[in-house]
């Protein structure tokens, strides 16, 4: 006997997991298929928004509108689940050349970098090995989402509903009726969508969309630090949502869908921890997280141009944390009809590779 349901969601990481959270709660009959994979992006992630990014120190893309979605939307998540889960950060950044300190100085000169920026010659507790001709650049304004803790508190709200199946997802058994898709003993009314990170490699519907691997490697260490605030060099050091332990990671390696972790990146975090950290510290573990992007390094959300009722939302790259809401809110949008997607993350401009196989 089949079981009716509006959508399926394939993939329940923060993408898929805050989708599927926003279609319940406008009444919406959802399932989702996920199961932890090796690799899996979200799990490793440290949860960072950065509003000042690159060698250039450049703003954010579309950053005054991310900021207001990511905010209500994960304010909305913290009264729902009365819980805390994104908090204001500082973030230090080492500063290694009078190049670098002169472009940061330079932007804070102008005036839409003013309320972000700010420097310092001086050591503080964060960084206490300052070196000469080193200086501090101060993001002012950064932001934190505690990931494990949402996914935890989704997942748990997704079992108390019984709409969560945790098995990897099968394309083969996706079969057609009509106008509608059916999954096992699923009937879909209203479509599948593929929310599924790395994984669209591998998916035969949307394989032909110009995605790329981003790998990132991440060491959690146990030590005592009086702040939460991040400090970021070649690697970043932010607080986790357990009091002493940290995470440092955030460098990348592209086309790398090797989930085992490099034992040559695993030395070079340790040698930046030992630099960076005062006092006694002890390193935990090493895991590796694997991110899909788009060659334009913008988000893609949309309908599949010949199979209708087959969605996809993925090409969230690093910036998961902040562009979730957004993406979501687009999605959500299009899904009931109410409004078109942004051009610059909407599907159509890769249809012309779908035609060309």
């Amino acid at each position: 006997m089949k079981t009716e349901i509006d959508y399926l969601i394939v993939g329940a990481g923060l993408a898929g997991s805050c989708l599927a959270w926003e279609l319940i709660q406008s009444g919406e009959e959802v399932v989702l298929t996920d199961v932890h994979l090796e690799g899996a992006s979200s799990l490793v992630s440290a949860g960072i928004i950065n509003p000042i990014t690159g060698k250039r120190y450049v703003k954010t893309w579309n950053w005054d509108v991310l900021e207001t979605d990511f905010t209500h939307f994960y304010q909305r998540a913290e009264a729902f689940f009365r819980m805390k889960l994104l908090h204001q950060r500082k973030i230090y950044q080492i500063l290694d050349t009078i190049e670098e300190e002169n472009q940061w100085l330079s932007r804070m000169m102008q005036q839409e970098y003013a309320e972000f920026l700010n420097w310092s010659k001086h050591s503080f507790d964060l960084c206490p090995n300052l070196q000469a001709g080193q200086s501090l650049g101060i993001i002012e304004r950064a932001y934190q989402l505690d990931i494990s803790k949402l996914l935890n508190l989704l997942r748990h709200f997704f079992k108390s509903l019984n709409v969560i199946r945790e098995k990897v997802f099968n394309y083969q058994e996706i079969t057609r009726e009509d106008l509608h898709w059916m999954y096992q003993d699923l009937w879909i009314k209203k479509g599948i969508i593929f929310a599924e990170g790395y994984r669209i490699f591998e998916n035969p519907f949307f394989n032909w969309l110009p995605s790329f691997a981003v790998k990132g490697q991440r060491i959690l260490f146990e030590a005592v630090r009086s702040t939460q605030d991040l400090l970021k060099s070649e690697y970043t050091i932010a607080s986790t949502s357990d009091e002493n332990i940290f995470w440092c990671g955030s460098n990348y390696e592209f086309q790398n869908t090797n989930p085992q972790v490099d034992p040559g990146e695993e030395r070079r975090q340790q040698l930046f921890i030992q630099n960076q950290v005062d006092g006694e510290f002890k390193f935990l573990n090493s895991q590796c997280g694997i991110r899909p992007a788009m060659k334009d390094r913008r988000p893609v959300i949309g309908e599949h141009p010949h199979l209708k009722g087959l969605f996809v939302m993925n090409g969230l790259g690093t910036k998961g944390s902040s562009l979730t809401p957004y993406v979501v809110n687009h999605m959500i949008r299009f899904l009931k009809g109410t409004a078109s997607i942004d051009k610059e993350m909407n599907i159509s401009r890769f249809y012309h590779l779908k035609d060309k196989l």
